[in-house]
């Protein structure tokens, strides 16, 4: 029987989409699924994670992240110690614009987790020295006091060291120096180039010879990885820009689409609909 686990029940309880907690496992965890993302920092022991019918040895200084919708549990668990933190990130109030020009993120949270398993990919690639492992564990643990203490100023204080969290994961995984990381970093920097210029002209010439592989290659790991095309990822960014500045400016709805990189508001305007299931007005009228 496979549980499914449901953000709501941890999230009501900090009051944010964010959750952090130290799970021990001895022997074995009922098979799972969560409606949530999952980072994952192993603290100490070693075992077997069970995921999407694969299995795959992790042991202390691991690091991995979980996507939603995913089945997994841990096995043949030998005093196995993990930080789990839940989080829905399209709903937490990061930095995103820093955040997003990070190659090493996208590496880590977006495409690593979505091609594992792939043509024999690895299960993860960041494993902390003892010392890292030990400045993490020690942020986290703060995180976690945060969520818990409901202190006045709690939500802010925990959204600043999970975003510090995210960084400092990030900068450890740009600094990975095998063959199979390295192709990942250079199709995070093809997102973090589409993040940067997504309102300029983009063409799959251009993305395929920032990542140093094909247009086949680049497309097939991309729909892998995220389900869509390299394009079809390109307006999906231009649209939820464009999303922002329909809530947070006055600007007509012509204006955005050419500042988000639709010469045709008609397109616009059919592209977003299709996305978000309202037409750019319906949806400034409805977040106003």
């Amino acid at each position: 029987m496979v549980y499914h686990l449901r953000g709501q029940e941890y999230f009501s309880k900090t009051g944010m989409p964010l959750a952090v907690f130290r799970t021990r496992a001895d022997d074995r965890l009922e098979m799972h699924t969560h409606d949530f993302c999952e980072l994952v920092v192993v603290l100490a022991g070693y075992g077997l994670h069970n995921i999407n019918g694969k299995k795959y040895p992790i042991a202390a200084g691991d690091v991995f992240v979980i996507l939603s919708g995913s089945e997994h549990t841990y096995e043949n668990c030998k005093q196995l110690e993990i930080y789990n933190v839940l989080f829905d990130i399209s709903k937490l109030n990061l930095p995103a614009s820093d955040l997003y020009t990070l190659p090493a993120y996208h590496a880590l949270f977006s495409l690593e987790p979505g091609i594992r398993g792939m043509s024999g990919s690895a299960h993860h690639y960041l494993t902390l020295s003892e010392t890292d492992l030990d400045e993490i564990g020690r942020i986290l643990e703060q995180t976690a006091e945060e969520l818990d203490g409901y202190q006045p100023g709690y939500q802010g204080m925990a959204v600043s060291l999970f975003f510090q969290t995210i960084v400092f994961l990030s900068r450890r995984y740009a600094g990975i120096a095998t063959p199979e990381s390295w192709q990942w970093l250079k199709l995070g920097a093809v997102m973090s180039h589409i993040e940067q210029r997504s309102s300029e002209l983009l063409t799959l010439e251009q993305l395929a010879r920032i990542a140093g592989a094909s247009i086949s290659t680049l497309h097939r790991i991309f729909r892998a990885a995220l389900g869509v095309s390299p394009m079809e990822y390109v307006i999906r960014r231009r649209l939820e820009r464009a999303s922002a500045l329909l809530r947070h400016t006055d600007l007509t709805i012509t204006e955005i689409a050419s500042q988000t990189g639709f010469t045709d508001s008609n397109f616009f305007s059919r592209q977003f609909r299709k996305r978000f299931g309202v037409t750019p007005r319906e949806f400034r009228r409805r977040s106003g």
